[in-house]
């Protein structure tokens, strides 16, 4: 999800140390980055970084604690004379989210100001880094990986991920404005390859237009109506 916000409500991101990429590749978190751009703004909104933790599995040393916006990782190690300590590390982030947090909290205090962005006709930005099972597909699409969309009745916002509590905020947001219809496309983007994943993968050319603004020539775009057209929509995206 992408977004820009008029107001410059997310402030710029605040210094990370040279171990960032050792952090998050051994305390199994999830980054997730935001980014704003209002209409008419050609540079661009500050970029805000906040990391979730995700519960350690058995078997795995627990050596992350979240104290919001810090980031603390206790790092084991050995000195030459074979004695053992923990060095402690600190990183300060725009937000950090521990195990208890639900996927709901994180919404509420870190994305849904996207949405407002995205309303008011800016340009949003939202995605996740981190290593293989570090937490992604779950706060992206859910407890079920994705599966819980393909029965949207009943479903609790929190368990559908961020993906569904977007779409949710944004069809409770189009009832008050029966002008707006909310279009959506999806396409990947794999080495210098863009395909678009609603129209069985048809590989897409990357062109700027007079503006110098990049468009994806030919790219699918569905309307969607109701949560359950999203879904549907979604789901054949996320198959292809």
């Amino acid at each position: 999800h992408n977004d820009n916000n008029q107001s410059n409500q997310l402030t710029r991101s605040r210094a990370h140390t040279a171990d960032d990429t050792s952090l998050t590749s051994s305390s199994s978190t999830v980054n997730v980055r935001a980014s704003m751009k209002g209409r008419g703004d050609q540079t661009g909104a500050p970029v805000v970084v906040i990391v979730r933790k995700r519960p350690p599995k058995e078997g795995e040393t627990d050596v992350i604690r979240c104290l919001p916006p810090i980031v603390i990782c206790n790092e084991n190690k050995v000195k030459v004379d074979l004695t053992k300590y923990v060095h402690t590390h600190k990183f300060c982030y725009d937000g950090s989210f521990g195990e208890l947090h639900s996927t709901l909290d994180l919404y509420r205090q870190s994305i849904s100001s996207l949405i407002d962005n995205f309303m008011g006709g800016g340009s949003s930005t939202c995605f996740c880094f981190g290593q293989t099972a570090s937490g992604k597909t779950f706060t992206l699409f859910g407890a079920g990986g994705g599966q819980v969309m393909e029965d949207g009745e009943g479903l609790a916002p929190e368990e559908g991920g961020v993906y569904m509590l977007a779409a949710q905020d944004v069809f409770s947001r189009l009832e008050h404005c029966p002008d707006m219809v909310l279009s959506v496309s999806m396409f990947e983007i794999y080495g210098q390859k863009v395909r678009d994943l609603l129209d069985n993968g048809k590989e897409l050319a990357a062109l700027e237009d007079g503006k110098g603004v990049l468009q994806l020539v030919g790219l699918t775009s569905e309307e969607c109506f109701n949560m359950d057209d999203f879904v549907a929509t979604s789901n054949v995206g996320r198959l292809a």
